[in-house]
Protein backbone atom coordinates (compact mmCIF):
# COMPACT_ATOMS: atom_id res chain seq x y z
CA UNK A 1 0.00 0.00 0.00
CA UNK A 2 1.13 3.33 -1.34
CA UNK A 3 2.61 5.49 1.85
CA UNK A 4 1.97 9.56 1.13
CA UNK A 5 4.62 12.16 1.74
CA UNK A 6 3.90 15.72 1.65
CA UNK A 7 6.39 18.19 -0.30
CA UNK A 8 5.76 21.70 -0.89
CA UNK A 9 2.24 20.61 -0.46
CA UNK A 10 2.90 18.20 -3.45
CA UNK A 11 1.21 14.68 -2.69
CA UNK A 12 4.28 11.90 -4.00
CA UNK A 13 3.63 8.31 -3.52
CA UNK A 14 6.42 6.53 -2.00
CA UNK A 15 6.56 2.44 -1.30
CA UNK A 16 8.72 1.52 1.25
CA UNK A 17 7.62 -2.31 0.78
CA UNK A 18 6.90 -2.80 -3.05
CA UNK A 19 6.37 -6.12 -4.05
CA UNK A 20 4.60 -8.62 -6.93
CA UNK A 21 2.24 -11.82 -5.87
CA UNK A 22 3.85 -13.83 -8.24
CA UNK A 23 7.83 -14.83 -9.05
CA UNK A 24 9.79 -12.66 -11.39
CA UNK A 25 11.03 -14.69 -14.44
CA UNK A 26 14.46 -16.18 -14.43
CA UNK A 27 15.09 -14.49 -18.33
CA UNK A 28 13.15 -11.57 -19.84
CA UNK A 29 13.60 -10.44 -22.86
CA UNK A 30 11.33 -7.43 -24.33
CA UNK A 31 12.00 -5.71 -27.53
CA UNK A 32 9.84 -3.71 -30.48
CA UNK A 33 9.58 -5.38 -33.31
CA UNK A 34 7.81 -4.57 -36.92
CA UNK A 35 5.12 -7.46 -37.87
CA UNK A 36 5.66 -9.57 -41.07
CA UNK A 37 2.74 -10.98 -40.76
CA UNK A 38 -0.40 -9.74 -39.11
CA UNK A 39 -0.68 -11.12 -35.16
CA UNK A 40 -2.49 -11.16 -31.98
CA UNK A 41 -2.37 -8.52 -29.11
CA UNK A 42 -2.55 -10.81 -25.95
CA UNK A 43 -3.24 -7.84 -24.05
CA UNK A 44 -6.47 -6.69 -26.18
CA UNK A 45 -6.72 -9.93 -28.39
CA UNK A 46 -7.01 -6.90 -31.80
CA UNK A 47 -5.50 -7.72 -34.58
CA UNK A 48 -1.66 -6.18 -35.25
CA UNK A 49 -1.60 -6.22 -38.83
CA UNK A 50 1.82 -6.68 -40.52
CA UNK A 51 4.13 -3.96 -40.84
CA UNK A 52 3.03 -2.46 -37.79
CA UNK A 53 5.19 -2.07 -34.84
CA UNK A 54 4.97 -4.78 -31.57
CA UNK A 55 6.38 -5.62 -28.60
CA UNK A 56 7.63 -9.35 -28.29
CA UNK A 57 8.57 -10.31 -24.33
CA UNK A 58 9.92 -13.56 -24.17
CA UNK A 59 10.92 -15.14 -21.09
CA UNK A 60 10.74 -18.24 -18.50
CA UNK A 61 8.57 -18.32 -16.21
CA UNK A 62 7.94 -21.08 -13.31
CA UNK A 63 10.81 -23.10 -15.58
CA UNK A 64 8.36 -22.56 -18.83
CA UNK A 65 8.98 -20.71 -22.17
CA UNK A 66 6.77 -18.35 -22.95
CA UNK A 67 6.24 -15.52 -25.77
CA UNK A 68 3.63 -12.62 -25.68
CA UNK A 69 3.20 -10.29 -28.14
CA UNK A 70 1.79 -6.44 -27.28
CA UNK A 71 0.38 -4.00 -30.00
CA UNK A 72 1.95 -0.46 -29.44
CA UNK A 73 -1.57 0.81 -27.62
CA UNK A 74 -1.53 -1.91 -24.69
CA UNK A 75 2.49 -1.46 -23.92
CA UNK A 76 1.80 1.89 -23.85
CA UNK A 77 -0.56 1.75 -21.22
CA UNK A 78 1.72 -0.66 -19.43
CA UNK A 79 4.08 2.08 -19.71
CA UNK A 80 2.00 4.45 -18.35
CA UNK A 81 0.65 2.34 -15.05
CA UNK A 82 4.52 1.68 -14.39
CA UNK A 83 5.18 5.54 -14.46
CA UNK A 84 2.34 6.77 -12.93
CA UNK A 85 2.66 4.13 -10.30
CA UNK A 86 6.20 2.76 -9.96
CA UNK A 87 5.19 -0.54 -7.89
CA UNK A 88 2.22 -1.73 -10.96
CA UNK A 89 2.55 -5.32 -11.25
CA UNK A 90 0.75 -6.94 -13.70
CA UNK A 91 0.42 -10.40 -15.33
CA UNK A 92 1.01 -11.03 -19.29
CA UNK A 93 -3.12 -11.02 -20.79
CA UNK A 94 -4.44 -9.30 -17.93
CA UNK A 95 -2.84 -5.84 -17.99
CA UNK A 96 -6.40 -4.38 -18.29
CA UNK A 97 -7.41 -5.35 -15.36
CA UNK A 98 -4.49 -4.76 -13.47
CA UNK A 99 -4.56 -1.55 -14.81
CA UNK A 100 -8.38 -1.16 -14.12
CA UNK A 101 -7.94 -2.25 -10.34
CA UNK A 102 -4.70 0.27 -9.81
CA UNK A 103 -6.89 3.01 -11.22
CA UNK A 104 -9.58 1.84 -8.56
CA UNK A 105 -7.30 1.99 -5.60
CA UNK A 106 -5.16 4.93 -6.24
CA UNK A 107 -7.76 6.96 -7.39
CA UNK A 108 -8.84 8.96 -4.31
CA UNK A 109 -4.52 9.65 -4.37
CA UNK A 110 -4.03 11.46 -7.37
CA UNK A 111 -5.52 14.53 -9.85
CA UNK A 112 -8.91 14.15 -11.31
CA UNK A 113 -6.52 13.80 -15.05
CA UNK A 114 -5.44 10.87 -13.92
CA UNK A 115 -8.65 8.50 -14.49
CA UNK A 116 -9.18 10.41 -17.93
CA UNK A 117 -5.77 9.44 -19.21
CA UNK A 118 -6.37 6.18 -18.08
CA UNK A 119 -9.99 6.35 -19.78
CA UNK A 120 -8.70 7.91 -23.54
CA UNK A 121 -5.88 5.19 -23.27
CA UNK A 122 -8.49 2.51 -23.29
CA UNK A 123 -10.86 4.24 -25.54
CA UNK A 124 -7.68 4.62 -28.07
CA UNK A 125 -7.49 0.56 -27.85
CA UNK A 126 -11.13 -0.27 -27.97
CA UNK A 127 -11.03 1.99 -30.85
CA UNK A 128 -8.58 0.29 -32.74
CA UNK A 129 -9.56 -3.65 -31.36
CA UNK A 130 -13.41 -3.47 -32.97
CA UNK A 131 -12.56 -0.68 -35.80
CA UNK A 132 -15.84 0.16 -37.57
CA UNK A 133 -17.93 -1.52 -35.30
CA UNK A 134 -16.94 0.33 -32.01
CA UNK A 135 -20.19 1.03 -30.45
CA UNK A 136 -19.92 4.33 -30.64
CA UNK A 137 -20.37 4.13 -34.45
CA UNK A 138 -23.78 2.71 -33.57
CA UNK A 139 -24.86 6.48 -32.14
CA UNK A 140 -26.68 8.01 -35.59
CA UNK A 141 -27.28 4.25 -37.80
CA UNK A 142 -28.53 1.46 -35.03
CA UNK A 143 -28.11 -2.20 -34.94
CA UNK A 144 -31.17 -4.19 -35.99
CA UNK A 145 -33.68 -4.21 -32.93
CA UNK A 146 -34.23 -7.82 -31.03
CA UNK A 147 -36.93 -9.48 -31.58
CA UNK A 148 -38.13 -8.99 -28.00
CA UNK A 149 -38.25 -5.10 -28.60
CA UNK A 150 -40.34 -5.97 -32.22
CA UNK A 151 -43.31 -7.75 -30.23
CA UNK A 152 -43.36 -5.47 -28.01
CA UNK A 153 -44.16 -2.86 -29.64
CA UNK A 154 -47.87 -2.02 -31.13
CA UNK A 155 -49.18 -3.02 -34.85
Amino acid sequence: MPQLAALEGIALMSYDACSCDYDAPSFHSSRMVKARKPHKCYECRGIIPSGEAYERIAGVWDGEFSMFKTCVRCSELRQWARISVPCFCWIYGDLHENVRDMVTEVRSDVPAGFVFEWGRRMIRIERHRYGEHWPRKFKNNRPPRSAMEISTDGP
